[in-house]
């Protein structure tokens, strides 16, 4: 029996997002980790339109919002080539995707700040992994129960 509802709860799980879709529910307390590849862009949609995004490091991130989608946030991570160089090899060569990903996540992952109407806000944690780890889409469901003191 408890096979059988081990099997339903896994094929349930396979039904409610189409692949490359990562469902998370979250409140104002939580943070999101948001899993980057680099070269790949992240879409994070949500139930509200948000109405600011606050994050620090312009450079390497870029977030772009859509008049025709506006509850999307487009995450972009962005290098320029020689950026990389300082985890380059002694044969100049770069390590691994995945190896590189760590590098990467250790030296420049960030958070962001999201905020909605009546203050509500999400927290999201910028994060690098190898690019077949990547999030294409996350679709988060929020709850904001006015249980975390802000």
């Amino acid at each position: 029996m408890m096979a059988i509802a081990a099997f339903v709860f896994m094929v349930e799980s396979a039904l409610a997002a189409p692949s490359g879709v990562r469902l998370v529910s979250s409140s104002s307390c939580q943070i999101i980790p948001v899993k980057l590849g680099l070269g790949m862009t992240t879409q994070i949609v949500l139930e509200q339109e948000p109405k600011v995004t606050l994050y620090a490091d312009k450079k390497h991130f870029k977030i772009v919002t859509n008049g025709t989608s506006p509850r999307s946030l487009a995450i972009i991570p962005y290098f320029e080539s020689s950026e990389l160089d300082i985890f380059r090899g002694p044969k100049g060569d770069l390590p691994s995707a995945a190896a590189l990903a760590n590098d990467l996540n250790r030296s420049f992952k960030t958070n962001l700040f999201v905020f909605f109407e009546n203050n509500n806000q999400l927290m999201f944690e910028l994060q690098f992994v190898d690019k077949s780890k990547a999030d294409y889409i996350l679709k988060v469901s929020q709850s904001f129960n006015g249980n975390c003191n802000l």
